[in-house]
């Protein structure tokens, strides 16, 4: 059974970041690089406490701020499974890590960018882990974003993003994404 995402917040989603950007590329970027610095600062994530039979991980939703692209990455271990095998970027903390941290480090591991962490988005609960996501914003675009822990690296739009993703907990960071760049409109 795959969960929906409400007409009104998927159509949110899609005027986010599929619309031409307001005030031009540098511009835009500028202030969005401003708008999600000041809203990491309201909505830290400092700890997370893993399920009795778990563990926690992090990961990050990476924008370049001028195109408006997000950086999915194909997984081997999805792909075996039968899946597309294109998600975000995460991966488990380390002892004494930061749930931030976490997500710039397997972000740069997993797909090469280096991004600054902005807000928290959301967490989320499965069986066996404890999932927290952050809004990242690309640093520089080096163009040479290949890693040896994923099959390919993408920067997409939110609306091929969520044709791309086939995990409803995917679609549910997505919806976080689209609901926290509306906010600083």
């Amino acid at each position: 059974m795959s969960r929906r995402t409400p007409w009104p917040l998927a159509a949110l989603l899609i005027v986010a970041l599929a619309a031409p950007p307001a005030l031009g590329g540098k511009k835009q970027a500028r202030r969005l690089r401003r708008d999600v610095t000041s809203l990491a600062k309201k909505r830290p994530l400092d700890q997370l406490k893993a399920p009795k039979k778990g563990w926690v991980t992090a990961g990050g939703v990476i924008i370049n701020p001028e195109s408006r692209q997000v950086l999915l990455v194909r997984n081997r271990k999805e792909k075996r499974e039968g899946r597309s095998g294109w998600t975000w970027p995460k991966g488990r903390i380390d002892p004494g890590e930061s749930p931030a941290k976490t997500a710039r480090r397997e972000s740069r591991e997993e797909s090469g960018a280096k991004a600054t962490v902005g807000p928290h988005l959301v967490t989320l609960k499965t069986k066996r882990a404890l999932r927290a996501y952050f809004l990242m914003l690309l640093d520089a675009d080096k163009g040479d974003y290949h890693r040896k822990e994923t099959l390919e690296v993408k920067w997409v739009s939110l609306r091929r993003a969520r044709k791309m993703l086939d995990r409803g907990r995917d679609h549910e960071v997505l919806d976080a994404v689209g609901k926290t760049l509306a906010d600083l409109e």
